[in-house]
């Protein structure tokens, strides 16, 4: 990878920029001479371990100093289009939520089983997970490639990245053009990529600094080709930042202190004393690690964006949207993931909101609303009859048969009143399903299944012989924070209600098989405010990881 071996960009040669430059012109050239090209184009960003409170738009109560969150050029994006208040991601992880974004599907459905962080295959038959997503299951590429659009794909995929095993007959997980992503429109890494020119080089330890500009650089080259042919494309951006390992240069340490704070030394930022030494021979803290390299994504979105206005007739045919996959890292299993989860309970690995409800911001000029902030009622199953509505496609099912109707529903109304209808109550309600025990501090712990109503929000533990257990309600419109249990004050009818429409829901999915992590999880959580009893080595243990077999373990936590 380019000059990736140093500690500094300073130190690295002139980068070539002069393809980049003059995408925008050679795009807009593209554009004029298609002309007829008028079905919408579609970027997805998606950002890891990335909480509600780490996007400046939301202006969260604990922005403050040096962890309020730097990122001028989301809050841009989020002043150009609508601010979502009320999203939530379905899966409290990595993969259960890429899968419900792709499959419009709950990551426990029988089509999807994936529910938990997938890897190697021992780690998923302990987890009762399948090995990668089911290629016959249609997702979100294998629609748009029907439909006639360039389809693609850059930075993080961990949808399955199993290995063969022959003598047991096992497959390796597919590559990602098997779901319908152009063979020359993806690159990845946490998949099976057949060949360098489709995978990120996770061995370069400076990977997580360049990651961002190299996923954008990627993109632009797609969406020119793209361009080039008069087709209409849809791309993911899938960032590293935030998750584990953040490693900022020091050349992107101090352009965050200078832009943001103006001052010239970094570490004059750091809080309490002694900061320790960074890998790259400087001394920082992990508050400043953690911004700066928000920052540094944030900076490559708005080079992104950039480029779209640089050409009003494809900034005015694209919809782009941004979230995360899941709420922030705990510190106890990664020293630098100090994010904020905005004013929720919870964090990653957790139904309570900290873990799943996220930021969603959405831009396209002309259609999505601009300055404006919305309290529908969104879920990542929504995005594939959403975006597929929004281009004219039909999402394949077989009601009668193994592929029912996805999960999610077709929102356009939601992004752009002037498109569609207007807005109908979910026909569905928004449920959660976790299969197993949180790490950090009990008090963050959620029981295992969850649902959201207008008003209020349910959890409970549902074992599985049918026992219920540990049930939690609160009201969501008096209090953000999930810690006044209502069971015990509301009428028995509104907690049965809820009861039966979760085990009917958790009935129709796919079934907990024995010895795996859904039947012997607890999901005891507790009541007090109560320090982590696990360090990071026995977490990381506890999730099925080997690190000594699977040195790039840290980007799959």
């Amino acid at each position: 990878p380019w000059c990736s071996s140093l500690p500094s960009s300073t130190d690295c040669p002139p980068r070539d920029y002069s393809r980049m430059s003059c995408l925008a012109a050679v795009t807009a050239a593209m554009t004029a001479a298609a002309g007829a090209q008028t079905r919408p184009n579609f970027i997805f960003v998606l950002a890891d371990d990335w909480g509600l409170g780490d996007t400046g738009a939301y202006k969260t109560l604990l922005s403050r100093g040096i962890d309020a969150p730097a990122t001028p050029m989301l809050d841009k994006m989020a002043s150009e289009g609508t601010i979502f208040s009320d999203f939530h991601t379905l899966g409290a992880e990595c993969s259960p939520s890429r899968a419900s974004w792709m499959s419009g599907r709950s990551p426990s459905d029988k089509a999807v089983r994936i529910n938990l962080v997938i890897g190697d295959h021992k780690t998923n038959v302990q987890k009762g997970c399948a090995d990668y997503l089911n290629t016959s299951t249609p997702t979100v590429f294998s629609v748009f490639k029907a439909g006639g659009y360039a389809v693609g794909h850059y930075g993080k995929w961990h949808l399955g990245d199993s290995a063969a095993n022959a003598s047991a007959g096992r497959a390796a997980a597919p590559a990602p053009d098997a779901y319908g992503i152009d063979s020359d429109g993806y690159r990845c890494y946490v998949c099976n990529a057949p060949d360098d020119a489709h995978s990120y080089d996770l061995s370069d330890m400076w990977f997580p600094s360049n990651s961002s500009e190299m996923i954008v650089d990627d993109g632009l080259a797609f969406i020119q080709a793209a361009q080039e042919k008069g087709t209409p494309f849809y791309l993911n951006l899938w960032f590293h930042i935030s998750h584990a390992p953040l490693l900022p240069t020091q050349d992107q340490l101090e352009r965050f202190a200078h832009d943001v704070y103006g001052v010239t030394d970094p570490v004059t930022l750091c809080v309490g004393p002694n900061p320790k030494p960074h890998l790259g021979g400087y001394t920082t803290c992990s508050q400043l690690v953690y911004r700066a390299s928000q920052y540094e994504a944030d900076r490559q979105i708005g080079r992104l964006l950039d480029f779209l206005r640089a050409d009003s007739v494809l900034d005015h045919n694209t919809l782009v949207i941004f979230s995360g996959d899941n709420g922030v890292e705990d510190p106890h299993l990664y020293m630098h993931s100090v994010g904020d989860p905005g004013p929720f309970r919870g964090r990653k690995r957790s139904l309570y909101d900290g873990g799943t409800h996220m930021a969603l911001l959405a831009r396209w000029p002309g259609t999505v609303p601009q300055g404006v902030v919305s309290s529908a009622q969104i879920m990542s199953a929504d995005w594939l009859p959403t975006a597929a509505a929004f281009a004219g496609l039909t999402v394949p099912h077989d009601p009668a048969g193994s592929q029912p109707a996805p999960f999610g529903e077709d929102r356009r109304a939601d992004f752009a009143p002037k498109t569609a209808p207007r807005p109908a109550p979910r026909t569905l309600p928004i449920m959660f399903d976790y299969r197993a025990d949180g790490y950090g501090y009990c008090w963050n712990q959620a029981p295992r299944l969850a649902i959201i109503s207008s008003d209020y929000k349910f959890l409970m533990n549902l074992d599985p012989s049918g026992e219920v257990s540990r049930m939690e309600l609160y009201n969501r419109s008096a209090h953000a924070f999930e810690g006044n249990n209502l069971v015990e004050t509301v009428p028995r009818s509104v907690v049965d209600g809820f009861v039966g429409t979760l085990k009917a829901w958790a009935s129709t999915t796919d079934p907990i098989l024995p010895n795996t992590m859904g039947a012997t999880s607890k999901h005891l959580g507790c009541d007090a405010y109560t320090g982590p009893t696990t360090g990071a080595a026995s977490a990381a243990s506890g999730l099925g990881v080997d690190k000594a077999a699977t040195p790039d373990w840290q980007y799959r936590l």
